[in-house]
């Protein structure tokens, strides 16, 4: 039977392209999809973590899968990407990335995501006020060239370096940043509650983005904490609209 999902997000499209890209016999045409739904495997998804301390991961907790999330709603099971982190550290930032190609070359885009998931805290922490552990920011951004991490020296502490992005995902966790757009503050379900779907899209506010030559770009969803709990993002649906503008 086929599962149920939350939201409507398909309207007006001209070309469909599943995962990260479009046969080469299709034409682009004004608007375009790519959607992951992640029915079989991560679909090209790939986990990046940052803003932590290098050399310290032994004592951090990393992790990124393919599974199944049983949620609410009676909606049932759903497939779903999995990324999981703690860091001792305040600010760990989790995000996943994906290139999509189909595009027309070195053109204009206005580009709008649309997010289904859910976070989990998978630990309690005690000594930490509610207020605080009990959210995080999702965030989202789209790049010509690809989204990484680098390692620079901490600031506050000479004997250790960070591992930072190579773009700007705001200064703080409810801002955002440069390279980053904030689609707002989610709450964590608690450890011992059923995971509740989320919905999140920056339709009031399209990102621009331009193709590289050979008519690619990357992808990046991610969530922002400002306090060291451990939790998970649960991505059962990524579908990202593309509608040209220009060349350039």
């Amino acid at each position: 039977m086929e599962r149920m999902r939350l939201g409507v997000f398909i309207l007006f499209v001209t070309t469909l392209f599943s995962g990260c890209s479009i046969d080469s016999g299709d034409a682009p045409g004004p608007q375009l999809l790519a959607v992951s739904y992640f029915e079989n495997d991560a679909e090209g998804w790939i986990a990046e973590f940052a803003d932590y301390h290098e050399g310290l991961e032994d004592s951090m907790k990393f992790d990124f899968d393919f599974g199944s999330v049983n949620v609410q709603n009676d909606i049932g099971d759903l497939s779903a990407i999995v990324q999981e982190g703690y860091a001792t550290n305040s600010e760990l930032f989790m995000f996943v990335k994906q290139q999509v190609s189909g595009l027309e070359p070195n053109s204009r885009y206005l580009v709008v995501f649309n997010i289904e998931f859910n976070a989990q805290l998978l630990e309690e922490y005690t000594g930490l006020l509610d207020t605080l552990y009990l959210g995080s920011y999702l965030k989202a951004g789209v790049f010509t060239d690809e989204p990484n991490t680098k390692v620079i020296p901490d600031p506050e502490n000479q004997d250790l370096n960070l591992v930072v992005t190579d773009f700007d995902i705001g200064n703080a966790a409810h801002e955002k940043g440069t390279d980053m757009m904030n689609l707002g503050f989610i709450e964590h379900t608690k450890v011992d509650q059923s995971p509740i779907v989320l919905l999140g899209d920056n339709q009031d506010d399209p990102i621009y983005a331009n193709s590289d030559a050979e008519g690619k770009l990357w992808l990046a969803v991610g969530i922002d904490s400002n306090v060291p709990i451990y939790q998970a993002i649960k991505y059962s649906t990524i579908i990202t609209e593309f509608e040209y503008v220009k060349p350039f």
